[in-house]
């Protein structure tokens, strides 16, 4: 699956395609003022609501520990 972003002045728009197959779209107001974590929750939460899997291909990938 694909993420399209159309960033515009005043919405970002999101589109999700499976292959040629748009599956989702969703739209966000374009705030100057948001953070990027903030973007990444409000992203994130659109998907799962549209039923999209949001999990990390961690295939490759060590694994991370946290070390306090």
């Amino acid at each position: 699956m694909f993420l399209v972003v159309d960033v515009g002045n005043t919405n970002i728009t999101f589109g999700v395609y499976d292959g040629k197959q748009l599956v989702t779209t969703f739209r966000l107001m374009a705030k100057t003022q948001r953070t990027s974590d903030e973007y990444g929750v409000l992203i994130t939460e659109l998907l799962t609501k549209n039923k999209i899997k949001t999990e990390k291909n961690t295939k490759n990938q060590p694994k991370q520990e946290l070390d306090i």
